[in-house]
């Protein structure tokens, strides 16, 4: 259940940068962090294919998985950090960079608790609570992002939302 925690974002994040490639904000910022967030998710699909607690000749000591937690990290919170540049540029976005921001900040914040309290064991850290500030503030800044990139094509093309403008539900564009 674990892996699938890890590789269920990892794939999901692959699969936004596309789409934020395609109708991000109207910026040239908007690709280096989809790039960005394709690293993240790659590390991601790490964590599950090198898992911590099972043992292996792949990962005998974690750090295999260690590694692709820290691109995962790093590669999400640079994503997260351009799309909010890229945001400003964008009268659409624009209204993500404060709520973005602060997200950012929570998560930067408990990333450096996370890497400090594995630098320095002895410190009194909760690690499993701020391994889980890191990540939630991040997966609702993609949530939110995945939102607005369904409701708000670039110009000139239909919204991607589950309901057409008469009511009617679809799957897909209208073609």
């Amino acid at each position: 259940m674990q892996n699938l925690g890890f590789a269920g974002p990892g794939v999901g994040s692959v699969c936004l940068a596309g789409a934020l490639a395609l109708a991000g904000p109207a910026s040239r910022w908007t690709f280096p962090a989809a790039l960005a967030l394709v690293l993240g998710g790659i590390g991601c699909v790490g964590l599950a294919a090198f898992p911590m607690d099972v043992p292996s000749a792949r990962t005998p000591l974690g750090d295999l998985h260690q590694t692709a937690g820290t691109l995962a990290v790093a590669g999400h919170l640079t994503a997260m950090l351009l799309l909010l540049i890229a945001a400003r540029d964008d009268d659409r976005w624009r209204q993500f960079v404060a709520p973005g921001a602060a997200l950012w900040f929570i998560a930067l914040a408990n990333a450096i608790a996370t890497q400090a309290e594995l630098t320095f064991p002895d410190l009194p850290i909760p690690f499993g609570i701020v391994m889980r500030l890191v990540t939630g503030p991040v997966i609702v800044w993609w949530a939110a992002v995945a939102v607005r990139v369904l409701r708000s094509p670039p110009p000139g093309l239909p919204p991607l939302g589950l309901h057409s403008s008469r009511g009617h539900t679809q799957a897909s564009r209208p073609r």
